[in-house]
């Protein structure tokens, strides 16, 4: 049950994504670099050791889906820019972000209901970060096209997307390979979601709130380690 009261809650940001994100600079900087402190902790602390756990199962082929999950939106947005007239372009962006958009929060609706009834907590930390990153960066549906946008059916099948990958979960029996495939490619998107568009650049956002991120995240986990 609560992985299907995540997925609703996850549709309901996704669809208000545009309204919840602060409209003031100054404290969507902070906003975002404490989100980028604690996404970088749970990565790092959690994600990359409950992934490799899957070593054992899928060896060095693991990292692939790492690797995969890292690079695949980069390269379908390059891909698109250099090899696509200009007139053709914007509609490939916006059918190739919509579908990136749709697998990337589909996978976390399955992991979602895998973790959860692992451990309850690591499902809850699990949450966190995705929830924080639907609502202020381009993970969010805020960052598909307005056209997209504005296609009431198609904004609903896309907020969606999470709880299609939760009721998907509980319908079918997850392989441990195949949920450590998911894993890595989420611990893959995650990180080029942070590092492109949740760590600031330059003289933008403030490190003391990325720092806080990280201690007060780095300490969540340091209890659910010791419950």
């Amino acid at each position: 049950m609560l992985p299907i009261i995540m997925g609703l809650v996850l549709a309901v940001v996704h669809y208000f994504s545009e309204r919840i994100e602060p409209k003031n600079e100054a404290i969507k900087h902070k906003a975002v670099s404490f989100i980028a402190g604690i996404s970088i902790t749970y990565i790092f602390l959690l994600l990359l050791p409950e992934v490799y756990e899957g070593i054992e199962s899928l060896n060095q082929f693991l990292f692939i889906f790492i690797l995969t999950g890292f690079a695949s939106s980069h390269l379908i947005e390059k891909h698109i820019y250099q090899h696509r007239s200009k007139e053709i372009l914007q509609e490939q962006l916006r059918i190739a972000h919509s579908a990136t958009f749709f697998i990337y929060h589909f996978v976390i609706g399955v992991l979602l209901v895998e973790l959860v009834s692992i451990n309850v907590v690591s499902g809850l930390l699990f949450f966190i970060p995705i929830l924080f990153h639907t609502a202020v960066s381009s993970a969010s549906l805020k960052g598909i096209h307005v056209s997209i946008r504005e296609r009431i059916m198609l904004k609903i099948i896309l907020s969606c997307s999470t709880l299609f990958g939760v009721l998907l979960a509980y319908l079918a029996v997850m392989p441990s390979n195949v949920l450590h495939a998911f894993l890595g490619f989420i611990v893959g998107s995650l990180l080029y979601i942070v590092i492109r568009d949740s760590i600031t650049k330059e003289t933008q956002g403030k490190a003391i709130y990325f720092v806080l991120g990280i201690i007060i995240y780095a300490f969540l986990i340091g209890i659910s380690w010791l419950v």
